[in-house]
């Protein structure tokens, strides 16, 4: 898979991060750091990007809702899921 515009990207999952500002790729991007070991903080970083850009994004809200309470942080967790209903 290769970043648009470039031809060798260095190894690591930087390598592409322009494109993190498509949100569904952000979601993406940031469920899969925050589902396999990945850094937790950035998915979640993400994925609030993505929030405040598409607030009527169901699976974008529900994937900060879950990645915020695998941080730990159970309030923000709970005003993401809140946001679904």
């Amino acid at each position: 898979m290769a970043c648009p515009g470039r031809r060798d990207p260095p190894a690591g999952p930087r390598w592409c991060s322009s494109s993190t500002r498509f949100a569904p790729a952000a979601s993406n991007l940031a469920w899969l750091l925050s589902e396999h070991g990945g850094d937790r903080d950035r998915a979640l970083a993400l994925l609030r990007e993505g929030a405040v850009r598409l607030p009527d994004n169901a699976e974008l809200q529900h994937h900060f809702g879950m990645a915020a309470a695998r941080t730990g942080d159970r309030d923000l967790a709970g005003k993401a899921l809140a946001e679904l209903n």
